[in-house]
């Protein structure tokens, strides 16, 4: 998953990069680190970026148990700016813009598909992967909105 910066159309504070998420006055609501991986991945991201996220806890208005109550709350125009994995961010593109981070400055979270040692259905599983890792299957993540590659890595 690709972490990006969700802005609300319309704010009239600039935020084009992770440092201008500490710009006094905006309304940020971030993923909850207890149950959501976008959560934990924003304070790593901050972290990296030299911020510390106990000074910036002020302008967090909004704590979502999930990343797609992120982009609701954007939608709603309840928060002004968000981390959100890319492809959540797209589905919002009607009321937010999308602020890519830099691969120096970002924290990808790695996602692997792999058949458990346990499985009860071993052969599905790996065909299932198969598929998933076919050209077809990496063609049908990519044109849901996934990323497979971090741009570092492409």
């Amino acid at each position: 998953f690709i972490p990006v910066i969700l802005v609300r159309k319309g704010l009239s504070i600039s935020v084009t990069g992770v440092k201008d998420l500490t710009r006094p006055g905006l309304r940020l609501g971030f993923g909850d680190e207890r149950s959501a991986a976008v959560g934990q991945v924003t304070l790593s991201i901050l972290k990296k970026n030299g911020i510390d996220p106990g000074e910036i806890t002020k302008s967090v208005v909004y704590k979502s148990g999930t990343v797609d109550e992120l982009g609701i709350a954007i939608k709603m125009g309840t928060i002004d700016a968000t981390i959100v994995w890319d492809a959540t961010a797209r589905y919002y593109t009607n009321f937010g813009t999308i602020v890519e981070i830099p691969p120096e400055n970002n924290v990808f979270s790695i996602i692997p598909i792999v058949v458990l040692k346990f499985s009860e259905h071993p052969d599905v599983a790996k065909k299932f992967v198969e598929f998933v890792t076919s050209d077809r299957g990496k063609e049908i993540v990519k044109n849901a909105g996934w990323s497979l590659i971090p741009p570092a890595s492409k």
